[in-house]
C-alpha cells in the first residue's frame, strides 16, 4: 500500500512545461495529491475493517471439526477447542466458502472507498479550477490573490526567487494600478523574467559610476547603492512595507505605488 501511495504521489508531481505557467494547476496537483493519500488510507482501514470480527463472536471452524470452534478475540479469529463433551454442530462448509462473505463484505467497502475517492479527487480539482489568479492589491510582487466563488479572496506568496506578472493587453491601464505588468506573461515568474522597468534588476555587484542608488536587486525590497564614484555597489534594503521603484519614483516607495504610472 505504501509503495503504491507514493508512486501515485510521483505521478502526480509530474508537470508539464503549460501546467508550470500557473498556480492553478499547482493548487490542484497538491489538492488532488491530498486526495490520493487520503483515499489511500481510507482503503486500507475500509479493508482491514472488512477482515475483522466482533469480539466474543463464534463461528464454525475452517474444516468444521465438531470439537473446535473460532472465537473472535481482539478483532482476530482464534481457534478454540470446545468444553469436554461438547461439540459444535454446523453444516460442512469449505474453507474457501467460510471466507466468501469475509471477501465479497471487503470488496463492497473497497468500491464504496473508491467511488467517494473519485468524487473527492473531483470536487478538490474543480475547488482549485474555480479560484482565478490576480495582481496583489497591496503591489508587493511577492504575492498574488486568489478570487474564488463568494468573492472570496487568499492572499498567496509566490515561490522563492520569483514575482508575480499581471498579463494585460492595456499595458499603460494596467501599470497605472500595479507595476509588473505584461503582454505575455502572467503568474509568478523567475526574477529575471519579470518586466523591470529600466534599469532592470540585478544581481552581480554593479560597478560605480555616481554616487546614489543603482538599480533594484532582484528581490526588489533591497538595491544597490553606490557611495563613491568608481568604487563597488553596497547592497541596502528599503524600510518594511516599501520596494525599490525606477518608475516614476526612482528609489524606495511603498509597494502600492511601486513601478506604477501616475
Amino acid at each position: 500500500m505504501r509503495k503504491f501511495l507514493k508512486c501515485i504521489a510521483q505521478l502526480c508531481e509530474y508537470k508539464s512545461p503549460l501546467a508550470l505557467n500557473t498556480h492553478k494547476w499547482k493548487m490542484k496537483i497538491h489538492l488532488q495529491i491530498k486526495a490520493v493519500f487520503l483515499c489511500g488510507l481510507l482503503i486500507h482501514l475500509w479493508g482491514a475493517n472488512a477482515q475483522s470480527c466482533t469480539s466474543g463472536a463464534t463461528s464454525p471452524s475452517a474444516d468444521c471439526d465438531p470439537h473446535n470452534f473460532n472465537l473472535c478475540v481482539d478483532g482476530k479469529e482464534v481457534l478454540t477447542k470446545c468444553p469436554s463433551s461438547q461439540s459444535r454442530l454446523c453444516d460442512y462448509k469449505s474453507p474457501f466458502a467460510l471466507n466468501t462473505h469475509k471477501w465479497k463484505m471487503k470488496i463492497h467497502l473497497q468500491i464504496k472507498a473508491v467511488f467517494l475517492c473519485g468524487l473527492l479527487i473531483h470536487l478538490w480539482g474543480a475547488d482549485a479550477e474555480s479560484c482565478t489568479e490576480s495582481y496583489p492589491k497591496s503591489g508587493d510582487p511577492h504575492f498574488y490573490t486568489l478570487i474564488c466563488p463568494g468573492d472570496e479572496e487568499i492572499v498567496k506568496k509566490c515561490p522563492s526567487s520569483q514575482l508575480y506578472v499581471e498579463k494585460s493587453s492595456d499595458l499603460e491601464n494596467c501599470q497605472s494600478y500595479y507595476g509588473g505588468c505584461s503582454t505575455t506573461l502572467e503568474g509568478c515568474v523567475d526574477w529575471q523574467k519579470f518586466p523591470w522597468p529600466a534599469p532592470s534588476a540585478i544581481m552581480t555587484v554593479p560597478t560605480c559610476s555616481s554616487i546614489g542608488p543603482v538599480a533594484p536587486y532582484s528581490d526588489p525590497s533591497n538595491y544597490w547603492f553606490c557611495t563613491s564614484i568608481y568604487g563597488t555597489a553596497q547592497l541596502r534594503s528599503c524600510p518594511t512595507g516599501y520596494g525599490f521603484s525606477t518608475r516614476r519614483i526612482f528609489g524606495c516607495a511603498r509597494w502600492s505605488e511601486w513601478n506604477m504610472r501616475l
